[in-house]
Formats: C-alpha cells, structure tokens, sequence
C-alpha cells in the first residue's frame, strides 16, 4: 500500500495549462515523472501533427489518466468501476 506521505500531491505541469494529475491520483514520484514524459511525448507528436486544439485535449488527458491510480491500493482502483455501476441506469430486457 502506498502510504500518503509517498502519493504525490504537486498538480503543476508546465507543457498544457489546465491538464495535471487530478486530486484522486495516487502515483509515486517516479510513476509522476513517467506520466509527464508520456505527456510530453504527446504534446510533441500533436504539435508535430498539427492536431487541432480540442484533440490535442483529449490525448492530454488520456496521457495525465493513464496512470493516474496505478499506484493505488487494489481496492481503491475498482471504487471508480463499483461507482459506475451504481450510478447506471437500470437494465430493460
């Protein structure tokens, strides 16, 4: 289990203003800097690709949540999935 003191809480990022590491992240500092070359790597292949703004958007965030609770403890990491289900509508058969 990861305890809270190794969870990093810092949200800055430099390369796209707005897309950080959500609050619920639970990442070591190493996974942190994993994100933030992927991230880097993706604002990299976007601009080299002149992708427009809104997608360049959406592969931010894939690349800020990918990891996101890979560090997370087993239980904390299906608490998104348990919510969901939930929160769905019901079934009609």
């Amino acid at each position: 289990m990861i305890s809270r003191s190794a969870r990093d809480t810092s949200r800055e990022f430099t390369g796209a203003v707005g897309v950080t590491l959500p609050p619920w992240a639970v990442v070591t500092p190493e996974r942190r800097a994993h994100v933030e070359r992927v991230a880097a790597l993706i604002t990299t292949w976007a601009t080299a690709m002149k992708v427009p703004e809104r997608e360049r958007a959406r592969w931010l965030s894939a690349a800020w949540l990918h990891d996101a609770l890979r560090d997370a403890p087993a239980a904390q990491r299906a608490r998104p999935r348990a919510a969901r289900r939930r929160n769905a509508p019901p079934r009609t058969a």
